[in-house]
């Protein structure tokens, strides 16, 4: 069988060149939008020109060389599609710098600046008088209202800087603080002037306006023309370009095996196709070699400087890196140079790349560029964190406590539910695929990473599996998935998460047995070991409860929605784990893990053992 190579290696270049010029347009696009660049257009403009219509040509030029009248009308279409992306990038960037795109923006500059400031003067005055008594009282009541409203302010900067909507709940919360401090004022007789009883009241009120304009679905002009015009084409556009690089493929392919048909060339083409594969196989190697090497120097892909490898799997290698200008940290991804050619390898990494794209929860991985080395070498860059992957800190630790347990699978609820919401599973959801982290002065931040397995699940065709076949890892998988792949669901992704929070109650595996047929085979018709049983030790009653539901052998049975277990989660009664634990935790050894990932990095020392690390806790 011939490879696409061998066969068609322009087209192949080509459709591959197309789709990644139209990631790094989208790319450039998405920055200009967030922070403003006088170079944008014109590298938009020459990127259309050299990598999306030159190519375009030479895919038209091969199509017309084979007279395939289907091809062609793909190719038409494809074209009316191009243009239709470009006129609405170059849109996009005209309106995203308007004032009135952004009314929630306005609205907080305009009527809160004055209000915010008569306040902090105020209570600037207050809190640095000297006092005694009833009035010193008073003051440190003012002295936990403006820490209220500084925290406020930045929640909803975030809010409007980030796009997430994740930060609603905690600025409601504050607001309900803020109204329960001024009572108390009122109630210990504090003075405090009418005046600024009502700048505070306005200020409520203007607040929730602001989250109240930033939840309508045209709170942002660019970015509604972005997700309901430009992101659908981008989309069908991506899928054309591979529909069309298969299609030719097949078709040379089919010519290339009629020659097969003619016996005396039997033997010819035996011995031709064994020296090309000999060849193949030496350059591949040799071009390995150099990729290896190049990157063991720390060679630029695209905008980075590659530094430390972190790690390799199936689609490609993983390094730290640093941006050339910004020097902000990076974890870079980059396809292996054997993938290069093979159109479904591609098709992967892109599927990896737009699903993590399409998601921008907090606790979610977030990717930061895509595009292609002038070696040809694919990549994308995402965010370089530091921390400890969940099972790193099991395995390191023991079982977590409790209320830990609670705050860290809330906050991947968070992750899913998003997911789910825009009809996306993870299917791969387990503790190496989950980080713990400080991030921006937040500790036990957690991180979800790796949906290069998600997948719609309104999309079944083309996935059924017989047998024992999974997707995923087996330690994790639901039963209804396994030799069922097309079966997922939500509450697969729910069941994979139980067994996640199994492990973190107990620190063993849900099935500890060490041949896959026996885990697949257990997660069928094995009745689980309750974690305080497994632990010989107290757990929970209500987080027993959730991980035994959670991990039903019936999906009637377990929790119907991510929603619905984050409920579940929020009203459980444990120990209490709040932000300010997490923080102090993180302020003590936060350091101590920063400096057991980078000897993971460089292999120079393995991590403390849990003695060890009792005994720098004392210190």
């Amino acid at each position: 069988m011939y490879e696409q190579s061998e066969v068609s290696e322009p087209i192949a270049r080509a459709t591959l060149e197309l789709k990644s010029g139209l990631h790094q347009t989208d790319a450039i696009l998405r920055h200009w939008v967030s922070h403003g660049d006088e170079n944008a257009k014109s590298s938009r403009r020459s990127i259309w020109e050299r990598d999306i219509q030159g190519n375009l040509d030479v895919i038209r030029e091969a199509a017309s060389d084979t007279g395939d009248t289907v091809q062609e009308e793909q190719l038409a279409k494809l074209h009316e599609l191009l243009k239709e992306i470009k006129h609405h990038q170059w849109v996009i960037e005209d309106i995203s710098r308007v004032p009135l795109n952004e009314p929630a923006r306005s609205y907080y500059d305009v009527e809160m600046s004055s209000v915010r400031r008569n306040i902090i003067s105020f209570l600037s005055e207050r809190v640095q008088s000297k006092q005694n008594g009833a009035q010193a009282k008073g003051d440190f009541l003012f002295a936990g209202l403006w820490a209220l409203i500084e925290t406020i302010d930045r929640d909803v900067s975030q809010l409007l800087d980030s796009g997430s909507d994740a930060l609603v709940d905690e600025i409601d919360v504050n607001l309900g603080h803020v109204d329960v401090q001024m009572k108390q004022i009122a109630v210990q007789g504090v003075d405090s002037s009418h005046e600024f009883e009502r700048e505070v009241e306005a200020y409520l009120s203007r607040v929730d306006q602001v989250v109240k304009i930033r939840q309508m679905p045209a709170w942002n002009q660019s970015n509604l023309v972005y997700d309901t015009v430009l992101k659908p084409a981008q989309i069908e556009a991506t899928s054309l370009v591979n529909i069309i690089s298969q299609h030719q493929y097949d078709s040379v392919t089919t010519t290339k095996r009629s020659l097969f048909r003619w016996s005396f060339l039997i033997l010819a083409l035996a011995l031709l196709v064994g020296i090309l594969s000999l060849m193949s196989l030496y350059v591949s190697r040799r071009a390995q070699e150099r990729v290896n090497v190049a990157l063991k120097k720390a060679q630029s892909v695209g905008k980075y400087v590659l530094g430390d490898f972190l790690g390799s799997g199936g689609m490609g290698q993983v390094f730290q890196a640093t941006h050339t200008l910004l020097k902000r940290p990076a974890a870079i991804k980059v396809l292996h140079s054997k993938r290069l050619l093979d159109p479904h390898a591609q098709t992967l990494f892109d599927h990896e790349v737009q699903a993590t794209s399409k998601l921008s929860h907090p606790n979610t991985i977030s990717i930061l560029d895509y595009g292609k080395t002038a070696s040809g070498f694919f990549y994308y860059a995402m965010e370089l964190l530091q921390g400890v992957s969940l099972d790193e800190w099991v395995k390191h630790f023991g079982p977590m406590p409790s209320g830990r347990i609670v705050h860290v699978l809330r906050q991947i609820c968070g992750s899913l539910a998003e997911a789910h919401s825009q009809g996306l599973l993870h299917r791969d959801l387990k503790p190496s695929n989950v980080m713990l982290a400080e991030l921006g002065g937040i500790g036990d931040f957690v991180k979800v990473f790796d949906f290069g397995l998600a997948k719609s699940f309104q999309d079944r065709e083309g996935d059924e599996e017989s047998g024992f076949a999974i997707i995923g890892t087996p330690e994790y998988v639901a039963p209804e998935t396994i030799g069922h792949t097309d079966h997922a669901s939500p509450r697969s992704d729910v069941y994979s998460l139980g067994a996640l929070a199994y492990y973190l109650c107990t620190g063993t595996e849900l099935f500890p047995y060490d041949d896959e047929r026996e885990i697949l085979n257990a997660h069928l018709s094995e009745a689980i070991e309750l974690p305080s049983k497994r632990l010989d030790a107290t757990v929970p009653v209500d987080l027993e409860a959730i991980i035994v539901g959670c991990l039903a052998k019936k999906t009637s049975e377990r929790p119907q929605t991510i929603p619905a277990l984050k409920a579940l989660l929020c009203e459980a009664d444990v120990p209490a784990w709040n932000q300010s634990d997490a923080d102090r935790w993180w302020e003590k050894f936060g350091e101590t893990i920063r400096i057991e990932a980078a000897s993971r990095l460089t292999n120079e020392s393995p991590m403390i053992g849990p003695d060890e690390f009792r005994l720098s806790r004392k210190r």
